[in-house]
């Protein structure tokens, strides 16, 4: 086992799952590596895979920001029921 390229891969995997993600097809993901460093053939150019990197990461932001705005509609609506000691509805 080369302990950089495994070390590497670690680093990599942690920083994908950091950001967001979730799932990535290994093979896919080793080929296009490899075509990198001129052991295959790429399979698209660099301008479509950035393209593809920020529509995902675009998605990614928006899905984060509408389970937010749900999660902080509930919070709001929940705490507008709340009452004080003596069982007075605060609001």
């Amino acid at each position: 086992m080369d302990k950089l390229s495994y070390a590497l891969g670690l680093s990599m995997g942690n920083n994908f799952i950091r950001s967001g993600v979730s799932k990535l097809n290994a093979d896919d993901f080793a080929k296009a590596l490899k075509a990198v460093y001129g052991e295959g053939e790429m399979q698209m150019t660099y301008d479509e895979a950035k393209q593809i990197v920020n529509d995902y990461f675009t998605q990614l932001e928006e899905e984060t920001r509408l389970a937010n705005k749900k999660a902080c509609e509930a919070y709001l609506a929940e705490n507008a029921k709340l009452v004080d000691l003596e069982g007075e509805l605060i609001s």
